[in-house]
């Protein structure tokens, strides 16, 4: 599974971001910085299965613009900023998954 910070002003500390290849979905979940992961808090926005069967980056990034009301732009940059090694295609077009960048020999 991929895990990505999601670096969005005032989301960043510990939203995270990714591909889960077990239920073949993208998830996110969003906690608004200040609050305790882990701990006594949920997150904010919790985009996994049951409730969300996510099947493309575009289309978490747009549940995330629509709860953040932001621009759609603005989570896609984010997404790009948190991740900048190679992206590998699996099942179709848009399916896609974040890669580890390969070590240094």
């Amino acid at each position: 599974m991929s895990r990505h910070t999601l670096y969005l002003d005032g989301w960043q500390r510990e939203s995270n971001w990714g591909w889960d290849p077990g239920q073949s979905v993208w998830y996110a979940q969003l906690w608004v910085d200040g609050t305790e992961p882990g701990g006594h808090d949920a997150p904010a926005l919790w985009l996994t299965p049951p409730s969300y069967e996510i099947q493309s980056r575009e289309v978490l990034a747009a549940h995330i613009a629509d709860f953040l009301d932001i621009a759609l732009e603005s989570v896609l940059q984010a997404f790009a900023e948190s991740y900048n090694g190679p992206w590998q295609i699996y099942g179709g077009e848009n399916d896609y998954e974040p890669e580890p960048p390969l070590a240094n020999p």
